[in-house]
């Protein structure tokens, strides 16, 4: 996807922010791959939460893919199993 670059540093802008009114950081930013295709995860640390928020671009259409734990819980096997299996319908 010659756009993704372009797409990801916006994508980077808007973790950036969310990260900012939670009052926490983003800990990760990295391209992925969910069903085939690029995308880009975020972990958002905020308190004694981490969020990873997966974006999935398909034609015009964006897919959020979202998991939270409690940190000193450590991440939940579900988080994994969420990108892992996700398909198109």
């Amino acid at each position: 996807m010659a756009l993704f670059p372009r797409v990801a540093k916006e994508l980077d802008r808007v973790a950036a922010t969310y990260a900012a009114n939670l009052k926490g950081s983003v800990a990760l930013r990295r391209t992925v791959e969910v069903a085939g295709r690029k995308a880009r995860q975020y972990e958002i640390t905020h308190g004694d939460l981490v969020d990873r928020v997966t974006f999935l671009l398909r034609g015009k259409r964006n897919f959020q893919l979202t998991c939270r734990w409690e940190s000193g819980d450590g991440e939940p096997a579900a988080c994994d199993q969420l990108t892992s299996t996700f398909a198109f319908r």
